[in-house]
């Protein structure tokens, strides 16, 4: 047996170690074994402020953000107008095509998506 060989072996007992402790890890999670800080089964963790419990599935969901802002729907199909989307004392962004954003849902914030033309095509909050 060479260097090599040893190093081989050597990998392949880690790796199997490796998978033992996810094995391990996932068993004991599944029989609610695994306890977090304050001393509770992370299975049966109470839902956050806001989040629902699907009824069956008994999986820890938050509701779908709303970004629908109808009130601001007249402005599809016109020019931008900056004045008009400050006046309503908002957040905003104003999005030319291709326009990097970040992905913090607001929903106080109005989106406001144009064309290459500078037409509003698109309003979301959010």
């Amino acid at each position: 047996m060479d260097k090599n060989d040893k190093n081989i072996g050597g990998l392949m007992g880690g790796g199997i170690a490796v998978i033992a402790l996810v094995m391990l890890i996932a068993v004991s999670f599944q029989n609610g074994a695994i306890k977090g800080l304050n001393g509770k089964s992370l299975v049966d963790i109470e839902p956050a402020a806001g989040e629902e419990i699907h009824p069956e599935t008994k999986e820890h969901a938050m509701p779908a953000p709303i970004t629908d802002c109808g009130v601001y729907d007249a402005w599809i199909g016109k020019t931008v107008d900056e004045a008009l989307v400050e006046a309503t004392g908002k957040i905003y962004r104003i999005l030319p095509p291709g326009s990097l954003m970040t992905m913090d849902y607001n929903p106080e914030r109005i989106n406001v998506h144009l064309n290459e033309n500078g037409i509003v095509i698109d309003i979301k909050c959010g």
